[in-house]
């Protein structure tokens, strides 16, 4: 149980170490994507790793898809915080045409973001052969 124990330990560790690093901008931005071709090799090679070491990279993920479920994007849990604020300062909501087009917004921007990540996979991929 020890080494265990010490091995999550050594995980929590480093998982923090580049949550924050990426944050601050150490790892450039598009070194900290990961889309569907990269969590799929990495849960590859995590799996061979053990149990252990998959349970703590399953977590990561989950964590990483909460944050960025509350980025203030509409669409997403977080982009509702800010309407919902405003809606009470204005103390009326919004009009349908202004939540249609937040709407719209939202999902072009989540659009970009989804064809940014599957051209950094496939950057990565292609750049370690």
């Amino acid at each position: 149980y020890g080494d265990h124990r010490d091995l999550h330990r050594v995980d929590r560790r480093q998982r923090q170490m580049c949550i924050r690093e990426a944050i601050i901008g150490v790892i450039p931005f598009k070194d900290s994507l990961a889309g569907p071709i990269t969590i799929f090799q990495l849960t590859s090679y995590t799996a061979k790793e053990g149990i252990v070491s998959l349970l703590n990279f399953i977590s990561v993920i989950g964590v990483s898809l909460a944050i960025v479920n509350l980025l203030p994007i509409p669409v997403l849990d977080g982009g509702y915080l800010p309407l919902l604020l405003l809606e009470r300062l204005r103390k009326k909501p919004l009009s349908e045409k202004a939540e249609y087009i937040l709407t719209r917004l939202g999902i072009a921007i989540i659009g970009i973001l989804i064809v940014l990540v599957f051209y950094s996979d496939i950057i990565r991929m292609f750049s370690k052969s």
